[in-house]
C-alpha cells in the first residue's frame, strides 16, 4: 500500500525529465533507487479524485481505485 500511496499521490515526474516540487522528486527518486518504477504504478491504479495540499487541511489525499 506504502508503494501506490507514494506513486500515485502526486503529479511529479522524474523522466523524461524532472518536474514537480523538490519533496515529490526526492520521494520518486528514493522508489526509483530501490527498484520501483512509478509510472507502473500510476498507469495501474488510477487516482479517481485528487485532493491537492491544503495548508488549513496541512495534507493532500487521493483517492485511487484498488
Amino acid at each position: 500500500m506504502f508503494k501506490i500511496a507514494t506513486c500515485v499521490n502526486g503529479t511529479a515526474l522524474i523522466r523524461p525529465g524532472e518536474k514537480g516540487s523538490a519533496t515529490e522528486i526526492a520521494i520518486l527518486k528514493y522508489m526509483d533507487k530501490v527498484g520501483v518504477k512509478y509510472e507502473e504504478y500510476r498507469s495501474k491504479f488510477d487516482a479517481k479524485m485528487k485532493f491537492p495540499f491544503s495548508s488549513a487541511r496541512k495534507r493532500m489525499s487521493v483517492i485511487v481505485n484498488y
